[in-house]
C-alpha cells in the first residue's frame, strides 16, 4: 500500500484511503457492506467522510480487505489519524465560539536553523515553521521525505523548542489545582518570595519519609512482557521529524536513515501509573523503545512551546493536551503515551572556606547546545533516561528478553553509570548493560565509599509529561570536591570553573552553588540562576527537592561536629 503522504492528507484521511482500498479489492461499496455486515449509506459515510470510523469498525474492514501486515497497521493508524484531526477541529470551533480568531489551527512546530558549515545549531529566536503536527507519521515515511529534502538541496530544519515565561505561565494555570496530582500530595514546585519568587513548570510528588530508592520501582510493577510492549498504535501522536532532525543536526555528515537507526532502538521503561502505598510512591511499568518515548514526548513540548507563539499564548489551546486529559489522568498515568521514566540526582557536598567555615555547596551543569531537548539550560548532573542492567549470561535476561533480569537496585545504578558517564566522559557506557562492569569502576567505587544516596521524589515535567526519579547524592567530606577532576561530556558546556586545579585546566566542570552556611539557608544564589525559562524542570525539582533533604543532613552533621569538639 503507498502510504499517505503528509503534505497531500485532505482535511480527513481516512475516507479515501478506504475508498482507494475498495477498489483495488474490486469491491463495490454494497458488496463491501455486505461482506462486514454493515449497511451500505454506512461504508458511502465513511468514505465521503462525513462521520469516524470507530477502531473496532477499522478492524473488522480491514480484515473485509484482505490487509495484513504493516498494510494492515498503516490502514488502522490513518483511522486512529483521522478521529484525532477530527476532535482537533471540534476543539478548535468550541474556542473560536468563545475567542474568533485567537487560534491557530492545529498546533505548529518550533524551530530554529542549522547552522551552517557542520557547526551546532545555535538556540536563537524561535520561529513557527511551516510544517505541522501529523498524528501518527511512520518513521520510513519521516526518512523517505527527509531524503527528498536533501535530495533537492533543501536545507533541513532543525526543532529547538524552548521554553518562554508565556509558556510556562500557561502550562502553570492549566494544571494548577489538579485533583489527581493532588489527591498523591503533588505540588507545582514554587521556591522564593516576592521579586524573586520562581514558579517551575514541574509537579513534585515528595518521597515518602525514609523511602528507599528501591521502593519505587518493585520487580512485580514491571509489567514488561512482549505482549505489554507499549507499541506505535497504541500511542496518541507519534511524529518522528524532531527526533530525526535533532539528530541530523548534531550529524550534519548523516544519512536520516542513519539517524533513524540511531534513535529509535533501545529498551526503556515507561510509566503506567504512579500512586501511593502508605505515604510511599510506587510506579509501575511497561517496556517502549526509545524512539517511540522521544517521538511521544517531543510533540508534547513541541505543542506547548507552539501554543505560547501560535496561540497568541492563550491559555488552554493545546489540543493534543486535550485529548490525553480526556481519556486519562496524564500526571499519575500515562495511558495513550510512552512517558520514559528518567532519573535525576544531585550533588550536594560539604566545602570547607579558606577561612576554616563549612558550607554546603549543591553542584548543576549548563546543558550544550548538542542536545536534542531543553539545550542551553541549567540541569543536576547526573541525569538521564532510567537504564536497567541486563547480561546474556544471566539465566532470566538477554538483549531479546531484557525485562527478565529487571532488578530494583538498578535505579542506583542508572544514576551511577549516569554519574560516571556525565562527569567523566566515559563514553562507554551509553552501550553498557552489564552490572559488574558499572560497579568495578573506580570512579563509581570512589563515589559509594563516600557519598549518601536518598530518593527525594518524583517530578513530572509538565511540558513532556514524563517523570524523573529525583535523588540526592550527598558527600560530607569537606576536601572531596576539591580531588574531583570532573571532565563532563558533550551533553554540558563550558560554565563552571575547575575547583582545586589551576585556572588553565580547561576541562568542562560543574558549577558550584552554596545553598547554607553554618548559620543559615541561602536561596538567593540558586534563584539568580535557576530561572524557570532556563532550566530543566525536571532539573529543577531535583534541585530543590535534594536540598531541602541535604539541608538536613548537612545541620545534623554539624550538631554532630560541635558535640564532639
Amino acid at each position: 500500500m503507498e502510504p499517505v503522504q503528509s503534505d497531500d492528507l485532505p482535511q480527513y484521511p481516512f475516507g479515501p484511503l478506504l475508498r482507494s482500498l475498495r477498489k483495488r479489492a474490486g469491491l463495490s461499496q454494497e458488496e463491501l457492506a455486505r461482506e462486514v455486515d454493515f449497511d451500505k449509506s454506512y461504508i458511502s459515510r465513511l468514505e465521503l467522510g462525513s462521520r469516524p470510523c470507530p477502531l473496532e469498525t477499522a478492524e473488522i474492514l480491514a480484515s473485509a480487505l484482505g490487509l495484513f501486515g504493516d498494510e494492515r497497521q498503516q490502514f488502522l493508524l490513518t483511522a486512529q489519524q483521522d478521529a484525532v484531526f477530527r476532535e482537533i477541529d471540534k476543539r478548535e470551533e468550541e474556542l473560536l465560539a468563545v475567542d474568533e480568531g485567537a487560534f491557530t489551527p492545529r498546533p505548529a512546530l518550533i524551530t530554529g536553523k542549522v547552522a551552517s558549515g557542520g557547526q551546532w545549531p545555535l538556540i536563537a529566536e524561535s520561529v513557527i515553521a511551516d510544517r505541522t503536527f501529523h498524528a501518527v507519521v511512520e518513521p520510513g515515511e519521516a526518512v523517505a521525505e527527509l531524503e527528498q529534502e536533501l535530495r533537492e538541496g533543501r536545507k533541513l530544519e532543525y526543532l529547538a523548542p524552548r521554553l518562554t515565561e508565556e509558556t510556562v505561565n500557561d502550562l502553570l494555570a492549566r494544571y494548577e489545582g489538579n485533583e489527581d496530582a493532588g489527591a498523591l500530595g503533588a505540588e507545582l514546585l514554587t521556591r522564593g518570595q516576592g521579586a524573586r519568587v520562581r514558579r517551575y513548570p514541574v509537579l513534585c510528588y515528595r518521597a515518602g519519609a525514609g523511602q528507599a530508592l528501591n521502593s519505587v520501582l518493585p520487580r512485580e510493577e514491571v509489567d514488561a512482557r512482549r505482549g505489554s510492549v507499549i507499541e506505535p498504535p497504541q500511542v496518541l501522536v507519534r511524529d518522528p521529524f524532531p527526533r530525526l532532525r535533532r539528530w541530523l543536526a548534531a550529524n550534519p555528515q548523516g544519512t536520516p536513515r542513519e539517524a533513524e537507526r540511531a534513535t529509535s532502538w533501545g529498551w526503556n521503561l515507561c510509566m503506567e501509573g504512579l500512586r501511593r502505598e502508605g505515604g510511599n510512591l510506587v510506579l509501575s511499568a511497561r517496556l517502549a523503545e526509545y524512539g517511540l518515548i522521544m517521538d511521544s514526548c517531543d510533540s508534547l513540548i513541541d505543542e506547548a512551546c507552539g501554543a505560547a507563539l501560535g496561540g497568541a499564548g492563550i491559555t488552554g489551546k493545546m489540543p493534543l493536551r486535550d485529548l490525553l486529559e480526556a481519556a486519562d489522568k496524564p500526571l499519575v498515568s500515562a495511558h495513550k503515551r510512552a512517558a520514559g521514566i528518567g532519573i535525576a540526582a544531585l550533588i550536594t557536598c560539604v566545602c570547607r572556606q579558606s577561612d576554616g567555615r563549612h558550607v554546603l555547596d549543591a553542584l548543576i551543569g549548563r546543558r550544550s547546545l548538542n542536545v536534542g531537548t531543553y539545550a542551553d539550560t541549567w540541569h543536576v548532573a547526573p541525569a538521564g533516561m532510567f537504564n536497567w542492567r541486563f547480561d546474556a549470561n544471566e539465566p532470566n535476561g538477554s538483549p531479546a528478553r531484557p525485562w527478565g533480569s529487571y532488578d530494583p537496585g538498578d535505579l542506583l545504578r542508572s544514576v551511577l553509570s549516569e554519574y560516571a558517564e556525565e562527569t567523566r566522559n566515559l563514553g562507554e557506557l551509553e552501550d553498557n548493560r552489564r552490572r559488574p562492569y558499572l560497579e568495578g569502576l573506580q570512579v563509581v567505587r570512589e563515589l559509594c565509599e563516600v557519598a549518601r544516596f536518598e530518593f527525594t521524589g518524583i517530578a513530572v515535567d509538565l511540558a513532556n509529561l514524563r517523570p524523573e526519579v529525583c535523588v540526592l547524592i550527598y558527600v560530607p567530606d569537606a576536601d572531596w570536591h576539591g580531588r574531583q577532576e570532573f571532565d563532563l561530556n558533550y551533553e554540558y558546556g563550558e560554565q563552571g570553573r575547575p575547583v582545586g586545579h589551576e585556572s588553565k585546566d580547561h576541562r568542562r566542570q560543574l558549577t558550584a552553588v552554596t545553598v547554607a552556611d553554618e548559620y543559615e539557608d541561602l536561596d538567593d544564589a540558586a534563584l539568580a540562576k535557576l530561572d524557570p525559562a532556563e532550566t530543566v524542570a525536571a532539573g529543577a525539582a531535583a534541585f530543590w527537592l535534594g536540598v531541602d533533604r541535604a539541608r538536613e543532613l548537612y545541620r545534623e552533621d554539624l550538631a554532630r561536629h560541635r558535640r564532639a569538639t
